[in-house]
C-alpha cells in the first residue's frame, strides 16, 4: 500500500510539471555574417559580395515557472552559408590542401564556405503582455553550435577572363566531417504565440545575435595563420522563423 501511495504521489508530481511544459518546433531562414582575416590573402572585390541565406530547424522544450516567465532549451540543425570571395595569396594557393587539388586552379579563391552544425539553445523567455489569443514575448539567451560538416568551394579568380586548367565542373570542393566547437551567440528574441486550439499555438519569432564568439577555423592553418582566428562578432546573425507549439 505504501508503494502504491508513493507511485501515485510521483504521478501527480509529474503531471503538475507536465502542465508547465510546452514543446516548440520552429523552422527559420537566417542571414549570418562572417569576418575572414587570412593575413596573406585579399578579397576578390571584382567578384562582389552577396547575401547567401541559411536555414535552421529546432525542437525546443519550454518550462513555465509562472504564466509570464519560462525557460527553454532544445536541439536543432543549422546550415550556414558564406561567400567570402577570399583569394589565397599566391598563384596556386598557400593554405593547407588536404586533397592536393588546388594546384589545378590558377589563383584559387574561396568562393563558398558552408557549415552544418548542431545547435543547443538556452533562453529565458518573458511573456510581458497577454491579450486574448495573442501572447507577445521577449527572450534572452545563448545558442551554442557544434560543427559536424564543413564544405569549401574553390574557383579561379580568372575564370571569366581566359581559359585555364580547371576541372570540368569549374570548381573544386573540399569537405571535412567531424565534431568540433563552432561558436556561441548571445541573442535577443522577439515573437508571439497565437492560439489555434486549447493545446496548439502558432509561433512567429525573430532573433538577433548581439555578440557571437566564433572559434578559429583550423582546417586551413598555415604557418600559424588561419582563414579566420578566434573572433568576436557583433550583430552577426539575423533570424526569422515560424512554427508550432504544443502545450501539455
Amino acid at each position: 500500500m505504501k508503494n502504491v501511495i508513493i507511485i501515485c504521489l510521483l504521478l501527480v508530481s509529474m503531471a503538475s510539471y507536465a502542465q508547465n511544459l510546452k514543446l516548440n518546433f520552429i523552422t527559420s531562414a537566417e542571414y549570418t555574417y562572417s569576418k575572414y582575416s587570412y593575413d596573406s590573402g585579399f578579397i576578390a572585390e571584382n567578384k562582389g559580395q552577396s547575401i547567401d541565406l541559411g536555414y535552421s530547424t529546432v525542437l525546443q522544450l519550454e518550462y513555465s515557472f509562472t504564466n509570464k516567465v519560462a525557460l527553454y532549451t532544445g536541439l536543432g540543425y543549422r546550415q550556414m552559408n558564406f561567400k567570402p570571395n577570399l583569394v589565397l595569396g599566391s598563384a596556386y594557393g598557400i593554405v593547407e590542401d588536404p586533397t592536393g587539388t588546388l594546384s589545378d586552379i590558377f589563383y584559387p579563391y574561396l568562393a563558398e564556405h558552408s557549415f552544418e552544425t548542431i545547435t543547443i539553445p538556452l533562453f529565458i523567455k518573458f511573456y510581458a503582455l497577454q491579450s486574448g489569443k495573442v501572447n507577445p514575448f521577449i527572450a534572452l539567451g545563448f545558442d551554442t553550435n557544434i560543427r559536424y560538416t564543413e564544405v569549401e568551394m574553390y574557383k579561379s579568380l580568372y575564370e571569366d577572363f581566359r581559359p585555364i586548367t580547371i576541372p570540368e565542373n569549374g570548381a573544386i570542393s573540399i569537405t571535412e566531417k567531424g565534431f568540433s566547437y563552432f561558436g556561441t551567440s548571445f541573442k535577443v528574441e522577439l515573437g508571439m504565440s497565437i492560439e489555434l486550439t486549447k493545446k496548439i499555438n502558432f509561433l512567429i519569432n525573430t532573433q538577433i545575435s548581439l555578440l557571437e564568439f566564433r572559434n578559429a577555423n583550423e582546417k586551413f592553418k598555415n604557418n600559424d595563420t588561419y582563414v579566420y582566428e578566434d573572433t568576436f562578432l557583433p550583430t552577426s546573425q539575423f533570424v526569422g522563423g515560424a512554427g508550432l507549439q504544443y502545450e501539455f
